[in-house]
């Protein structure tokens, strides 16, 4: 019945079903125009203006930034529009009467800085306060400050805020210098004050001119990497307006790096050069309970020690010497190769390291290991008993002991680029092998005497390195000697050392100029380069120095 109802009602509604189908007509099109034009005109001011809007946002902004940058300018070169004063007052109460006087007023005297700046149709106007005091900017030359430097001169740079006002009669003077916790590290003396740069070339090199005033003070040693940064706190005392004096302080930063070289060695402790070369200071005891410091490895950005307790100290820019937190049996060598630092030990033992925090430990043999060294594809350490192992990953390690080397202390290890050399002592005497492939072949030294070659029996070798062009060896009773291939060597017999040297280590001084340095016993260390020659350093104390590295 439903189903007949709905046929009858679509018969019934046909026509206009149909006339539905058939669309908009004209006049409904038109409607619909004439509404849209009507609403676009009607949006269109809206439209347009905010385009005008959106640029003049722009202009705005760009001349903002002009004008910001011109202020900065200003303040830097210290360009103002005349005198001004800043006053501060200062009430105990915290809510003061209207009419309470002020416990404390404080006036700054200084200028205006004004800047306006157009950009099409914006315009941007800045303004700013600049105390009178003057602009500060420290110089060191050499530059940076190494740990380790002598007493030094340094030039403080002032401009002038308004073109009145007088450094020289405003009692400048450093009144301290602070370290990163706050504490006063010293307070170096005012040597003298000057507006001309030319006064100053006797000092410095290459002094930054443009300034209104200079000022130099003597800057005492002792400043210490660990302790960065500094702070020298500069005091200007200045006449107010009413004759009152105003004290301000002015701050600037002072860095100071790591030393060029360090050295340790007995009574755990640790020597540094600024240059690596004929400056040594004794720093400090590094820590207790260290021992002997055996040796010592800068990595390429912080210098690693070992010790006779088994413990390794990390020292890294701005931190004192941190100690590792396990402990190994006694600790002989270190190097750095692979990302990692790599010991090992007494009990033959090496153990790797690669932040200076979480050491692992790897058991090689029973026999006692002296040195170790990497060559940028394996690492090889060798021992007592005539001992020698070879690894490319410090996990897998090979065997490469030279047969009827049972005698030998192997002490020292260098490549040259082709093969490797072990230096030691056997019976007494220097023990001198050589890598061929997988095994190793001894070598007699010989030296050239009135063109005949003779064999040498030199005292026991206890470092080596190759320098790019040769190998120089240290040992017992003061010996160095130098040689190309390893055969035949030369000796330095004129220096009259008789101390045992333990470590020799080399670089690049500053001018591409070769150097080394060479520690011993009784506080002996050795400097040689290409413009000085070999020089005796003194000043050590009379501690033995086991281990040297050169940053």
């Amino acid at each position: 019945m439903a189903y007949y109802n709905a046929i009858d009602w679509l018969n019934r509604n046909r026509k206009q079903v149909i006339k539905s189908d058939q669309g908009f007509t004209l006049v409904e099109l038109l409607v619909a125009m004439v509404i849209l034009i009507m609403v676009v005109f009607a949006f269109t001011p809206l439209l347009v203006g905010s385009i005008e809007r959106i640029h003049y946002a722009g202009d705005k902004s760009e001349a903002l930034y002009q004008g910001q940058s011109e202020v900065e300018v200003n303040i830097a070169e210290r360009t103002t529009d005349g005198t001004h004063e800043l006053t501060f007052e200062y009430f105990e109460d915290p809510e003061p009467h209207p009419d309470a006087v002020p416990d404390a007023i404080i006036r700054v005297t200084g200028g205006l800085v004004d800047v306006v700046k157009e950009e099409g149709r914006a315009t941007a106007w800045l303004s700013g306060f600049v105390p009178s005091v003057p602009a500060i900017n420290l110089y060191l030359s050499p530059l940076p400050l190494v740990e380790g430097y002598d007493d030094v001169e340094i030039i403080v740079m002032g401009r002038d805020t308004i073109d009145n006002f007088d450094l020289e009669n405003a009692d400048p003077k450093i009144t301290t210098i602070y370290d990163k916790h706050g504490f006063k590290a010293q307070e170096p003396s005012l040597y003298g004050f000057t507006d001309d740069q030319n006064e100053l070339v006797g000092y410095y090199e290459n002094i930054p001119g443009g300034y209104d005033q200079y000022a130099y003070f003597t800057l005492s040693e002792g400043l210490r990497n660990s302790l960065n940064p500094y702070m020298p706190t500069i005091k200007w005392t200045l006449e107010g307006k009413d004759g009152e004096d105003i004290e301000v302080f002015v701050h600037t930063s002072l860095q100071v790096v790591l030393p060029h070289a360090a050295a340790v060695g007995s009574g755990q402790r640790l020597w540094i050069s600024p240059n690596a070369s004929n400056i040594w200071k004794l720093r400090s005891q590094m820590g207790s309970g260290l021992g002997t410091l055996n040796d010592i490895v800068w990595t390429g950005f912080e210098y690693a020690a070992v010790s006779s307790s088994g413990r390794i100290a990390v020292w890294n820019n701005n931190e004192e010497p941190r100690m590792s937190d396990q402990s190994f049996s006694d600790l002989n060598s270190i190097t750095y190769g692979n990302g990692q630092m790599v010991a090992v030990s007494d009990n033959g033992q090496v153990i790797t390291s690669y932040d200076g925090d979480s050491w692992n430990v790897n058991k090689i043999t029973d026999n006692q290991l002296n040195t170790i060294g990497w060559n940028d594809e394996i690492f090889v350490t060798a021992g007592e008993n005539g001992t020698i192992w070879s690894s490319t990953d410090v996990i897998n390690w090979d065997y490469e002991s030279p047969p009827d080397s049972e005698n030998v202390s192997f002490k020292g290890l260098a490549y040259n680029g082709s093969y490797w050399l072990a230096v030691g002592v056997e019976s007494g005497q220097s023990a001198v092998y050589k890598s061929s492939g997988d095994s190793w072949e001894k070598l007699f030294p010989k030296e050239v005497e009135n063109g005949e070659t003779v064999t040498l029996g030199y005292p026991g070798l206890n470092d080596i390195i190759h320098d790019g062009s040769k190998f120089v060896a240290v040992g017992d009773e003061g010996t160095i000697i130098e040689s190309s291939d390893g055969q035949v060597w030369e000796e330095f017999s004129d220096l009259n050392l008789t101390n045992n040297l333990n470590a020799i280590d080399w670089g690049m001084r500053i001018n591409d100029a070769l150097h080394y340095i060479i520690v011993g016993n009784s506080g002996t260390i050795v400097t040689w380069n290409e413009t000085d020659g070999w020089e005796t350093q003194t000043g050590a104390g009379e501690q033995n120095i086991m281990g040297v590295a050169i940053r």
